[in-house]
């Protein structure tokens, strides 16, 4: 009967050991794999029990921990997406404050009698210059490549950008600049905001 069960456990481990590498690489360390006399076969058995429940626990914090980084990722992108608006927000803002603050400054030499002497029309270069400089100004564009050609005072402006809204702030810094009488924008956009 002895023998029975000897052989019925080394059978178990047997068969445990050839389907986990790692019940396999456990029974190597804790020397189940020898001929030693030390270990019964009931103790193998137990062992390899052992260690595939260890096996098993490792599998599932595995597991858990992918999930938890998976969550992480998507809260830190949520978090950029919102950062992105707000700047996008904040960027037009100021520029319908800037749009303000000029009409403000006409009107107020306007209603103090100042004449300004017409300013001559300027030439597409320097309308492209002023462009660029706007869009290098805007915190939401700095990272990004825009071109810009004017011709006949109509601004073309070309590129990639991350989201359609950072696409609508080029428009409208463009429109604001002096000089500037269409916008063509055809820069493409990567991906609209998510909310």
């Amino acid at each position: 009967m002895r023998l029975t069960r000897s052989f019925l456990a080394s059978g178990f481990v047997v068969m445990l050991l050839s389907v986990s590498p790692s019940l396999h690489l456990f029974a190597q360390k804790t020397g189940m794999l020898s001929s030693s006399p030390t270990m019964s076969p009931a103790k193998t058995a137990t062992a390899a029990v052992k260690a595939s429940a260890a096996d098993t626990t490792a599998s599932k914090a595995e597991k858990k921990a992918e999930k938890k980084a998976e969550k992480l990722e998507k809260q830190a992108d949520k978090a950029e997406r919102q950062a992105e608006r707000a700047q996008i927000q904040a960027d037009n803002a100021a520029l319908k404050a800037e749009t303000k603050v000029t009409r403000a400054e006409k009107a107020a030499n306007k209603a103090a009698g100042k004449v300004t002497a017409p300013s001559a029309a300027p030439d597409d270069a320097s309308i492209a210059t002023a462009i660029k400089e706007k869009l290098a100004s805007l915190p939401s564009l700095k990272e990004t490549k825009i071109d810009v050609v004017v011709k006949s005072g109509v601004a073309t402006l070309t590129g990639n950008v991350k989201t359609a809204g950072l696409k609508g702030v080029a428009t409208n810094a463009t429109k604001r600049i002096a000089g500037v009488k269409q916008v063509d924008n055809q820069i493409v956009a990567e991906k609209g905001i998510k909310k």
